[in-house]
């Protein structure tokens, strides 16, 4: 009796592991989420907040049944906040994913950028006003510009074993971090499989952002 007992204990632990993915907790999303901030933006924070969060990726036509939307893939994440002390602004965040431990985007706000001069907001301004062919044209001339500044903050941080393969650039976007920044993304592919996507503020050409979404790719040998 007590070894049914036993077994029956152990069944339902195997099920509630089986629904429950374990975490790997706040403290190590704290160490992987400031580890990507320093490195990407050459900051030196040593304290964060940790949040999780969990939501459905729906990626499933809306006519798809209920019982369909209920086998959505789930998204647990942890949210790494660094903050101005004297004032609760938000400087930086990380998200890191809560089963792998891995940190996979990273950001700056607008209080860590350098400020826009009165000349550099007058460009974003004449950038946003521009009809959708015309910002087409200024879209390849930073295109045109961008290259080295890429290629360089890259190489000093990620893959530093590894070459650029392609450069891939986005369209501008405003009024994403201020209303008076335009920025772009540019989506980074090296010669090892890695791939990042990188967020760029125009005209200053300062990086903001940067995603990783995918890992070198190990040969055999």
């Amino acid at each position: 009796m007590k070894k049914a007992r036993t077994f029956a204990i152990l069944c339902m632990l195997l099920i509630l592991s089986g629904c429950a993915p374990h975490l790997v907790g706040e403290a190590k999303a704290k160490e992987a989420g400031l580890a990507l901030i320093n490195l990407a933006f050459d900051a030196n924070a040593t304290e964060a907040t940790v949040d999780y969060s969990e939501y459905a990726v729906d990626t499933l036509p809306q006519d798809q049944s209920a019982k369909q939307k209920k086998d959505v893939p789930v998204m647990r994440c942890y949210y790494v906040t660094v903050m101005k002390q004297s004032t609760g602004e938000v400087l930086y965040y990380a998200q890191v994913d809560a089963i792998s431990g891995f940190a996979y985007n990273a950001q700056q706000s607008d209080e860590t950028l350098l400020p826009l001069t009165d000349e550099q907001i007058k460009q974003a301004e004449e950038l946003v006003k521009l009809p959708y062919g015309q910002r087409e044209v200024m879209n390849r001339l930073y295109e045109a510009k961008l290259p080295q500044i890429v290629n360089d903050w890259m190489s000093a941080r990620f893959e530093k074993q590894s070459k650029i393969k392609t450069v891939e650039y986005g369209k501008m976007i405003e009024g994403l971090i201020d209303s008076n920044i335009v920025s772009m993304d540019c989506r980074v592919t090296f010669e090892n499989g890695a791939v990042y996507v990188v967020g760029i503020i125009l005209p200053t050409k300062q990086i903001y952002q940067i995603q990783i979404l995918s890992q070198p790719v190990v040969r055999g040998s």
